[in-house]
């Protein structure tokens, strides 16, 4: 198995041992919860793995760390932004002039955000472009309003905090929000209505 396969096997049982808030008994996001998932990014990542061991991706970090600076070299974690999504990403990103983007990156499994993370694995890319462009970084959740059925749509960037709400009846924007549960999304957007109307 690769690195990427034994990251989702590892989060697949993560999700189906501990749940947490935001999954049901299944392990499957509860449908009162809004935030995007990893396991579709990481999936989508699977075409663009390198094959690489564990201390072979640390040595190209070590020598990323001590000869790349910024804007060539990004080191973050979604969880500095409070990124919407089940489990953080800790990564690196390099930019070559002569050999493309390198991604590496581990999830966090759960449990303090300083450790307890999956094994690493790396990405290669032509440009940063083709990383950002993945479909899997932007995922739809539908959720209704108490009486029509998916009467919303929250629009989630995996790597943003807030994600934009679309009105299906309405055919309309309605806001940008960072409630993690329907019911305080519903409630901002009867606020924001009602300040409208006043």
């Amino acid at each position: 198995m690769s690195n990427i396969d034994n990251i989702i096997a590892d989060i697949t049982e993560v999700n189906n041992t501990y749940g947490f808030w935001i999954r049901d008994e299944h392990g499957k996001l509860r449908d009162d919860v809004i935030c995007g998932e990893v396991i579709p990014f990481l999936e989508e990542l699977k075409d663009y793995e390198i094959d690489m061991s564990q201390s072979e991706i640390k040595d190209m970090m070590n020598f990323w760390d001590s000869n790349f600076d910024k804007p060539k070299y990004e080191r973050n974690n979604t969880y500095n932004y409070g990124a919407n999504i089940d489990h953080d990403i800790d990564y690196r990103i390099v930019e070559s002039d002569y050999d493309g983007v390198w991604f590496a990156f581990m999830i966090h499994r759960y449990g303090d955000v300083r450790g307890n993370y999956t094994d690493w694995a790396v990405c290669k890319f032509d440009n940063l472009y083709e990383l950002w462009e993945l479909e899997s970084i932007r995922q739809s959740k539908n959720f209704d309003d108490g009486d029509k059925i998916e009467r919303y749509t929250a629009d989630i960037n995996i790597f943003d905090e807030c994600y934009n709400v679309y009105d299906n009846d309405e055919g309309e924007d309605v806001g940008y929000f960072y409630d993690r549960e329907v019911p305080e999304v519903l409630e901002a957007i009867a606020k924001m209505r009602s300040e409208m109307e006043n």
